[in-house]
């Protein structure tokens, strides 16, 4: 029985002293060890400052576990000071315990400086964390930090100038300058000379700008106890926001006969230059940059299209309305209508050199009242102006722009009245009045107009011809119309 007892108080003893050596070898495996290392550490530090965190000791777990971790980091502080490391004591150790729900942990060590009454250069401190057999090291396990002599401060010296600054109107402009010295270090930003702001940065924000700050001149002056520096001149310059561009004048809608031009124009403010692209509905109308669109030889086919155009500039854009497009078989019939204009004062226009005016006839059934059977104009835009000379004119009723029946007018209205109503060239127009019957001026309705050539001037050699009649100068290729009691130069 004795045997048997001895036999398990041996075995029982195997056992334990197994247990205790798989647990010592279990703590000192490099698997199951925390980690420590240096975290944040401050580069410097005056004497008499006091630093609320001089370094940070972090430490990590090797992996999760449900129990605490508590061990013991070990420090060791050297330096270089002709009198001796001048700091606080600090802690040689300390005790970090990660909790069981966290895999790290980092505790702020504070180092306070002191008062040197002897001057002398500044001082490293050099703090290292010592290995122990219960935590392992990781980089950095050192730190180096620079006590600076409260008794040899050094003057502000600038390194980085401030720069020109390029704003618009309404809008900061932002400076900023670096420098090195000892602290405090304070700035005093001036403009044109004046002081601005002085605080303990050094970027400085202007207020919003206008035109008026346009070549302003800032500078800073950074300053502590040991003196001043004074940094180069920084220009701003304030250009104007540009405007974005709005429409004055909307394309119109155009009518022309078959195989003429057709001219679209839009007149647009704005900050320039402003860039124009015009439209059709079909899509956009490649090398139509200006203002004015001139489309030759419209076609039958074109009738109906839509015009528009975009104005841009930096500042944004802008889209007129649509411009349609309307297109006619050239009339059968022509009515030529001449006649005389007269100044206020009875004398005649355009008596000393001829004179393009706009024109828009229109034709009533009635003296007075009433609605006309038929417009058209003659504006010099769609080159259909109206030429005087020595107070003549004479017009083709038929070859201007009208989306009337011009036959029609005249063989469903047994009288007809004229109404004039004369413009310069772009200018609002003025109504004549009364309106004139159309018997009152000679006139002729044919289906073509006679053409005569020779190599002279008709109205200088006296030609004789029916009203209408053109006479083209085969020298020059000048073309002339026979109005009612002369021969008028057409453009």
């Amino acid at each position: 029985m004795s045997t048997i007892f001895v036999g398990m108080l041996r075995k029982g003893f195997c056992v334990a002293v197994f247990l205790l050596f798989a647990l010592f070898a279990r703590e000192l495996s490099g698997a199951d060890l925390p980690t420590v290392r240096f975290g944040l550490a401050v580069n410097s530090m005056g004497e008499s400052s006091h630093a609320a965190e001089a370094f940070t000791v972090v430490a990590q777990r090797p992996g999760a576990t449900s129990e605490h971790l508590s061990f013991t980091v070990l420090l060791s502080y050297s330096g270089n000071a002709e009198y001796g490391v001048d700091y606080d004591p600090a802690p040689f150790s300390v005790v970090l315990t990660i909790p069981a729900d966290s895999l790290d942990l980092s505790t702020t060590i504070p180092l306070t400086g002191i008062d040197d009454l002897d001057d002398e250069d500044a001082e490293n401190i050099l703090v290292e964390l010592q290995p122990d057999d219960k935590y392992e090291l990781s980089d950095p396990a050192r730190v180096e930090i620079i006590l600076v002599d409260n008794d040899d401060k050094m003057a502000p010296q600038i390194e980085t100038q401030p720069q020109n600054a390029l704003v618009m109107q309404g809008e900061s402009a932002q400076f900023a300058v670096s420098a090195q010295g000892s602290e405090p270090l304070h700035y005093t930003w001036r403009k044109n000379g004046n002081e601005v702001y002085t605080a303990a940065t050094n970027q400085y924000t202007t207020p919003l700008l206008t035109l008026a700050d346009d070549g302003a001149r800032y500078d800073c002056i950074v300053w502590n106890d040991a003196g001043s520096d004074s940094s180069a001149v920084a220009i701003v310059s304030v250009s104007e926001r540009p405007t974005a561009p709005y429409i004055v004048t909307q394309p119109r809608a155009t009518a022309v006969s078959k195989g003429d031009t057709a001219s679209f124009v839009v007149v647009a403010n704005g900050t320039e230059p402003l860039s124009y692209q015009w439209f059709a509905d079909t899509g956009r109308l490649s090398g139509e940059t200006l203002d004015t669109l001139v489309l030759s030889n419209r076609q039958i086919e074109h009738a109906g299209r839509e015009y528009y155009c975009i104005i841009s500039n930096d500042a944004g854009a802008v889209q007129t309305l649509g411009a349609r497009l309307t297109v006619r078989p050239p009339t059968s019939q022509m009515l030529v209508v001449t006649g005389e204009l007269l100044r206020g004062n009875g004398s005649a226009a355009a008596d000393i050199d001829s004179q393009v005016v706009d024109m828009i006839v229109s034709l009533y059934p009635e003296p007075t009242g009433g609605a006309p059977v038929y417009t058209e104009q003659f504006k010099s835009e769609n080159n259909r102006g109206v030429l005087v000379t020595n107070g003549s004119f004479g017009i083709h009723l038929g070859t201007g722009v009208t989306a009337d029946d011009l036959g029609a007018a005249v063989r469903e209205n047994p009288a007809l009245y004229v109404s004039f109503t004369i413009a310069e060239p772009g200018e609002p127009g003025s109504i004549l009045e009364p309106r004139t019957p159309l018997t009152a001026s000679p006139y002729a309705l044919s289906a073509s107009s006679p053409i005569i050539r020779g190599a002279l001037n008709p109205r200088d050699a006296g030609i004789d011809a029916a009203i209408g009649t053109y006479f083209v100068d085969t020298r020059n290729g000048d073309t002339w119309l026979k109005t009612f009691n002369t021969w008028v130069l057409e453009e």
